[in-house]
C-alpha cells in the first residue's frame, strides 16, 4: 500500500453527489468503500457528449488512485507538433517527457469510454439516473436535497458535480451563471487512416486568423479533430461541417484534408466561472465545471475534475468532520485551479505568434517544451503535488 492509499477508519457518512459526469463518477469510484453514497443524475443515461478528452498526467494519476485502468483504451500521444495556419512549423512538444517525469503519459480517450470505465468502478445501485435536483438547503451539520418530483433527501454532505449550469452552485453559492467568452469549440471524430496527416502517436495543431485546429489520435483508425473559433452571429448551435470548411479553407492541407472527411460535428460554447475562495456553505461543496468552468484551451477540463475528485476523496478519508474536510479540500484546490484558469483565459485561439516569438518557439528543443509543460501541469495539480489537503 502506497502512502496515497492510507485511509483512517471512521463512521460511514451519507454523501449525495449531484451529477454523473467525469468528476461525479470519479468521486463515487474513489469513495466506493466506507461511505453511504448516491449519485443523482437528471439524465436517463450517462452523458457522452464532447466526443473525446485528452488526459494529462494529473488526470491519469487520479484515475490510477481510483483503480481505473485506461491503458487498453484510447491512444497515447507522444509528440504534439504546432504550426501556423499555413503549415509553417512553430514548436514541437515532447509529451513523452511528461511520462518520463511523472510516470503518466498523455492519452486521448472517448468520453463515453471514460464514463464507462468510471461507472464500472461504482457499485450497482449507487448511480440513480432520471433523478433531477431542484434545490439544495445546507444546514449546520447536514443538507437537504430537494428533487423535482417533490421529494427530498437528507445527507451529511452534498457535492455538486453538475456542470457549468450547476443547480448546487446556484443553491449554495451564487445564482450568477457562467460567462460566455464569444468563443466555441467544435469537435468531430474521423474514422479511417490518417497516413500523411499524422505520424503514429503524434498530434498536430494549426493556428491562424480563423482560429485553432487540433488533430490527435483517439484509437486505431479513429482521430479527434477540434476547432476553436468565434461564435457566429447566428449562434454556436448553427455551426456545421460546411461552415467549418469555409472558415478554414485557407489553412494548410492537413486541415483541409481532414475537413473533407468530417460528417457530423459537436459544438459547444466556451463558458467561464470565477473561482471563489470557498465552493459551498456548511456540508456542501462543488467540483469540476460546477466550481471552476474554464475554456478548454488548456486541455484541463476533465483533468481538473479528476484532480478535484482525488483531493476531495483524500480530505474526506483523513477527517471525520465533513464541513472541515470540504473547506480543507477547497483551500488545497483553489490556488491550483486559479493558476490553471488564468492560463486558459489568456489563450486566444486565433492568436498567431509574431515573427520574433515564432523564431524563439522554433528553437525551443522538444524535450525542453515537454519539461515546461510538465511544470505547468504540476502547478495546477493536487494529485501530482506530493501533498494532501
Amino acid at each position: 500500500m502506497t502512502p496515497l492509499e492510507v485511509a483512517l477508519p471512521m463512521a460511514p457518512r451519507r454523501i449525495l453527489v449531484v451529477g454523473a459526469g467525469v468528476g461525479g463518477l470519479a468521486l463515487a469510484a474513489g469513495l466506493r468503500d466506507g461511505e453511504h453514497l448516491a449519485v443523482l443524475e437528471q439524465s436517463t443515461e450517462l452523458r457522452a457528449s464532447g466526443g473525446a478528452v485528452t488526459l494529462f498526467p494529473n488526470g491519469l494519476a487520479a484515475l490510477d488512485a481510483f483503480g481505473v485502468d485506461v491503458t487498453g483504451t484510447g491512444a497515447p500521444v507522444g509528440v504534439m507538433r504546432m504550426h501556423r495556419g499555413d503549415g509553417t512549423p512553430l514548436m514541437t512538444i515532447d509529451f513523452a517527457e511528461m511520462a518520463r517525469r511523472t510516470g503518466y503519459p498523455v492519452r486521448n480517450i472517448l468520453r463515453r469510454d471514460l464514463l464507462r470505465l468510471l461507472a464500472d468502478q461504482v457499485p450497482a445501485g449507487v448511480v440513480e439516473l432520471g433523478t433531477e435536483v431542484s434545490d439544495v438547503a445546507p444546514h449546520e451539520e447536514s443538507a437537504t436535497v430537494l428533487l423535482s418530483d417533490g421529494s427530498s433527501r437528507e445527507a451529511d454532505l452534498v457535492v455538486g458535480a453538475d456542470g457549468t449550469s450547476s443547480v448546487v452552485r446556484r443553491s449554495v453559492l451564487s445564482a450568477q451563471p457562467a460567462r460566455t467568452s464569444g468563443w466555441m469549440t467544435v469537435q468531430s471524430l474521423v474514422h479511417g487512416s490518417m497516413q500523411g496527416v499524422l505520424d503514429d502517436r503524434s498530434g498536430a495543431s494549426y493556428v491562424g486568423r480563423a482560429g485553432f485546429c487540433g488533430i490527435m489520435p483517439v484509437g486505431p483508425q479513429l482521430t479527434l479533430v477540434w476547432f476553436d473559433v468565434r461564435v457566429p452571429a447566428e449562434g454556436w448551435r448553427t455551426v456545421d461541417a460546411a461552415w467549418l470548411r469555409e472558415m478554414f479553407r485557407d489553412y494548410a492541407r492537413p486541415v483541409t484534408d481532414v475537413l473533407g472527411r468530417i460528417e457530423t460535428v459537436d459544438p459547444f460554447a466556451h463558458r467561464t466561472h470565477e473561482v471563489p475562495d470557498t465552493w459551498g456553505r456548511g456540508p456542501t461543496t462543488l467540483l469540476g465545471d460546477a466550481a471552476h468552468a474554464v475554456p478548454p484551451t488548456a486541455g484541463q477540463g476533465a483533468n481538473q475534475a479528476l484532480d478535484d475528485a482525488w483531493a476531495l476523496r483524500e480530505a474526506l478519508r483523513s477527517d471525520g468532520d465533513a464541513v472541515r474536510a470540504v473547506r480543507r479540500y477547497e483551500s488545497h484546490r483553489v490556488p491550483r485551479v486559479r493558476r490553471m484558469s488564468q492560463v486558459a483565459a489568456a489563450e486566444r485561439p486565433n492568436q498567431v505568434p509574431g515573427a520574433a516569438t515564432g523564431f524563439v518557439m522554433r528553437h525551443v528543443p522538444a524535450r525542453m517544451a515537454g519539461i515546461g509543460h510538465t511544470a505547468l501541469v504540476r502547478r495546477w495539480s493536487s494529485v501530482l503535488s506530493g501533498s494532501r489537503p
